[in-house]
């Protein structure tokens, strides 16, 4: 579901130099000011000098890549995954009661890996400290395996 961290970083560098128009290796105000410009977003040259010192961890008045890959990964990416658990919740949440059966989904998990028993999958919602009602997962429960089940892949 996320990139490797290999692939995050070439990601975020292009979002960075995309930002970083006169290729000085850091973003000014000014830079953050035309790209909020671009995407409809109307902020004064204070309000764009704030967001500036917001990330600009070594107060030098300009955000550098560690800089701007700190905020994207403390803050971007934890949305962007929310953004993607949600989607694929939805998809499978066929009732539009706002759950997804477990049955379902350990049969979707059952047919996409190399057959996970019911005693496994229990065992993963156990370890995730998922403990489902009714036999369904709310949106939280689901977005709490997900994680769990990446933090287990990153291992």
């Amino acid at each position: 579901m996320e990139l490797s961290a290999k692939d995050t970083e070439e990601y975020v560098k292009e979002l960075f130099f995309l930002i970083d128009t006169n290729r000085s290796g850091v973003i000014s105000y000014s830079e953050i000011k035309k790209v909020m410009d671009l995407c409809g977003i109307d902020v004064s040259d204070e309000e764009a000098a704030q967001m500036v010192r917001a990330l600009d961890a070594d107060d030098s008045g300009r955000i550098d890549f560690a800089e701007f890959y700190a905020f994207y990964s403390t803050h971007v990416q934890p949305k962007l995954l929310e953004v993607k658990v949600r989607e694929v919740f939805n998809a499978l949440d066929t009732h539009g009661d706002n759950a997804v059966s477990v049955r379902h989904l350990h049969r979707l998990m059952e047919s996409m890996s190399d057959g996970i028993s019911v005693d496994e999958f229990q065992s993963l919602l156990s370890s995730a400290k998922v403990y489902p009602t009714r036999g369904t997962l709310t949106f939280a429960e689901f977005h709490q395996l997900i994680q769990y089940s990446q933090s287990m892949k990153d291992l």
